[in-house]
């Protein structure tokens, strides 16, 4: 019965890994009427791998007018201003550049945008495992996902990237 229990157990998380995935938005195209460019964006979700983290959301936008950027979004549970956004991949730090002048503030979450360039989010996107601190005024939290890690951010960025592939092919 002991060894049935880890068994039972990996299989309820692998369900809630899946069922995560499922109900969380994937990455859309979208065309820019003003400007007339194509954009690929991903709606932020959970960036979170464990209830011992820091609550973070994480979501992305590439244009076909700005190629060699992706632009992050990054949310974060409460009315704060979030300052800063790194990210850690084994002993290589990723920084970010503010991509917004203010902290926006909606549906219980502040929210603002960040910048890398496309280079820099491929490692971020194909690594296994990622930490990323989200920097406030006088707080920072940090959580993580990647390839081995169970948050849902994880598994949109195969789509993303595909679809990223697809526009610069058009």
């Amino acid at each position: 019965m002991t060894k049935l229990i880890p068994i039972i157990l990996l299989v309820f998380l692998s369900a809630c890994a899946s069922m995560n995935d499922a109900l969380t938005p994937d990455a859309d195209i979208v065309e820019d009427e003003f400007y007339g460019t194509k954009e690929v964006y991903q709606e932020p979700v959970s960036a979170t791998s464990a209830f011992s983290e820091g609550w973070n959301l994480l979501g992305f936008r590439w244009n076909t007018g700005n190629p060699d950027i992706v632009y992050l979004l990054i949310a974060v549970n409460g009315a704060v201003n979030v300052e800063g956004l790194d990210f850690r991949i084994g002993n290589e730090f990723i920084q970010t550049e503010t991509a917004s002048t203010l902290t926006k503030y909606e549906d219980s979450h502040s929210r603002r945008q960040f910048k890398v360039s496309y280079e820099d989010f491929l490692k971020i996107a194909n690594a296994d495992e990622v930490l990323m601190r989200v920097e406030m005024i006088d707080k920072y939290n940090v959580s993580s996902f990647g390839k081995s890690k169970n948050a849902a951010v994880g598994s949109k960025f195969p789509k993303f990237l595909e679809q990223i592939k697809q526009l610069k092919g058009s």
